[in-house]
């Protein structure tokens, strides 16, 4: 059962959010500071409620695992907890906060290789990398990846009927599928834009998110008259179509790669990726061969988007890497659902 729990009225408004958004709706909000104290009430109401006739806690994030942790206090018969740490909770919560968790549960679950965890850690102290060493070295770490819903994400989705769905038939299509933010880096795909159109004035791009430099990019397709080629789409529901759609799909995170949920979709269905050279991506993609590796500045984008553009062989050779490199990390639907039936098993069996 997925349960979304209101916090304030209406729901349009509640502003807190999650991981790295919560600190910056925080900073920026005025309602958003207001809501932190009926948050964290709700919150700790309906782990209580939920959780009562639960086997295992499972926290998806380092944060919400205090929650669980707090109620195992005033219990005689404690129950397991399992934490799921994410980069932006290990980077930006306290040091202090995130050991005292780690001390309090069974597991810790990471969805990326275990050598990706002392990027996020070594801000926050040697000792906090340490930590999860001497976990791994326990077999109380797991490196664990969500699912990704293969029945939705499924490469067998045409191109052709993709493209003809979008209304953009017949056109070669470099896509943008994540938030329009920083972090994403958005707005080194929208500067590649007219780099590609001078050189290649057939190509045509896809934005399908929001995001806080939405209205910068469409003011900036405006004014250098690119709207031809640059199309823009509200958020929508079927995103596997578009994706299906996309001759190259471009993330060009700004501070890591490992493991971006929509380039495993997009492997997944076997689009072939170009991706920012940022953080610990050398240590686990190959460029040209799961993916097309470049420098996080718009001219190395649009290079690449050139060159992929040209070579089909190339497009088809990491698509189809792309796909088998999930296979070998265990990034697959049934591989992560036996393990979390596993993982689940052996929480139990540590329950005190």
């Amino acid at each position: 059962m997925i349960y979304r729990f209101q916090y304030w009225l209406p729901n349009k408004n509640q502003l807190v959010g999650y991981g790295i958004d919560t600190r910056r709706n925080i900073g920026g909000s005025f309602l958003a500071k207001l809501q932190v104290l009926p948050y964290l009430f709700f919150f700790m109401l309906y782990v209580l409620w939920f959780g009562r006739k639960a086997d295992v806690y499972h926290a998806h994030t380092t944060f919400t695992a205090i929650f669980p942790v707090i109620l195992n206090m005033f219990r005689w018969k404690k129950k397991p907890i399992i934490a799921t740490a994410l980069g932006s909770d290990l980077k930006f919560l306290p040091a202090w906060f995130n050991k005292l968790i780690l001390k309090k549960i069974s597991y810790l679950t990471f969805p990326a290789p275990l050598f990706a965890s002392s990027g996020y850690t070594r801000p926050a102290g040697i000792s906090l990398e340490r930590m999860i060493q001497n976990m791994n070295a326990g077999q109380k770490f797991r490196e664990l990846y969500y699912p990704l819903d293969e029945r939705r994400f499924n490469p067998s989705i045409d191109n052709l009927e993709a493209k003809k769905k979008i209304g953009r038939e017949g056109e070669f299509i470099v896509s943008f599928l994540s938030r329009l933010d920083d972090i994403k880096g958005a707005i080194y795909f929208a500067e590649a834009i007219p780099i590609v159109l001078a050189r290649s004035p057939e190509i045509h791009f896809i934005f399908t998110s929001y995001g806080p430099l939405r209205d910068e990019i469409v003011r900036m397709t405006e004014e250098r008259e690119l709207s031809a080629n640059v199309h823009f789409y509200d958020s929508p529901d079927d995103i596997e179509t578009f994706m299906a759609a996309s001759d190259i799909m471009c993330q060009m995170c700004t501070e890591e790669n490992l493991w971006t949920t929509i380039l495993a979709e997009a492997a997944v269905m076997r689009v072939p990726c170009i991706i920012s050279n940022v953080g610990q991506t050398t240590k686990l993609y190959t460029h040209k061969k799961d993916v097309f590796i470049v420098d996080l500045s718009s001219e190395a984008l649009a290079d690449g988007i050139i060159e992929l553009y040209n070579d089909a062989a190339l497009r088809k050779e990491i698509a189809d890497n792309g796909r088998e490199l999930l296979n070998l990390r265990g990034r697959r639907d049934e591989i992560s659902k036996q393990k979390y039936f596993e993982l689940y098993a052996s929480a139990r069996a540590c329950e005190n």
